[in-house]
């Protein structure tokens, strides 16, 4: 049920009598715009109707409520909304793809960091994180006997785990070639960050988001390949529609947060604790 046979769509100004219809290139075709769209354009059809006598057949076209460009500058251009709307989607967009951009090479020195910092660990290194129980456990003599290190090493491991966990974040993230590669993130993302955070300091009011009806558009919340997209016909007039979004400045200064170059560390918790259990069983002594 989440396709349906498309040929345009219908942009319907809710502050005004303005009404935009737009063509498709390569008319009537199946288009999968997912379950929860071809509910909501059922609704709307009920709403507006449709063009063509027998849709099913000859192509639906989409209906979209949003705001004219004439009606918006008239409600919302003095509180930096129009500002937002025309430039806070690229500016994330930006944002993220620096981010995946970086990624891998930071997940490859997260672990680089992680395996020389574990190459050169002995069991008196973690006597600081918790001295009861490591005095307990691996700092008792004992230890040196391979037949008890593992019942010890998990008895340490289950009474200090998130010591252990924060310990060790904090050994990784002090690798000097690991923050050389964080640093080059920050360099490249620091000046979108800083734009992002000058548009918000200048809205009041709610977000809204900008589009241009004569662009390709990715007619799928959740998927995006030559099956979810659609292009406008060529004479499709260059117009800017606004649509009213759920977001706040909150949402955009979390994902800024989740952006940020301090929290692009990832930590596999059980990936570490199993490399650390097996390399003190290794341990010579």
């Amino acid at each position: 049920m989440s396709w349906l046979n498309i040929r345009g769509k219908i942009y319907h100004c809710l502050k005004c009598p303005e009404i935009i219809k737009v063509e498709y290139e390569g008319g009537a075709c199946l288009t999968q715009i997912g379950d929860d769209r071809v509910y909501e354009q059922m609704a709307l059809t009920q709403r507006y109707g449709q063009p063509t006598a027998n849709p099913d057949v000859e192509g639906y076209y989409l209906h979209d409520e949003v705001i004219c460009e004439t009606c918006f500058k008239e409600r919302y251009i003095k509180g930096g909304q129009y500002e937002v709307a025309m430039h806070m989607e690229a500016l994330c967009n930006r944002l993220s793809g620096i981010k995946d951009k970086h990624a891998e090479n930071i997940r490859k020195a997260t672990e680089s960091a992680f395996n020389n910092w574990l190459e050169n660990i002995s069991p008196g290194n973690f006597r600081e994180i918790n001295t009861s129980a490591f005095d307990k456990t691996i700092g008792l003599k004992i230890f040196t006997l391979r037949g008890k290190r593992r019942d010890l090493i998990g008895q340490f491991v289950s009474s200090a785990k998130d010591s252990i966990i924060f310990f060790i974040y904090n050994q990784v993230n002090s690798d000097t070639s690991l923050q050389e590669v964080i640093g080059q993130y920050a360099l490249e993302i620091q000046p979108v960050i800083e734009n992002i955070k000058k548009l918000l300091a200048d809205l009041k009011g709610k977000i809204f988001m900008a589009h241009r009806i004569n662009k390709p558009e990715n007619l799928n919340d959740y998927v995006r390949y030559e099956m979810t997209t659609r292009t406008p016909v060529e004479s499709t007039p260059d117009k800017t529609v606004f649509y009213d979004t759920n977001m706040s400045k909150h949402d955009i200064t979390e994902f800024m947060n989740f952006c940020d170059p301090s929290n692009q560390i990832e930590i596999d918790e059980d990936k570490w604790i199993g490399k650390l259990k097996n390399r003190l069983e290794a341990l010579q002594g």
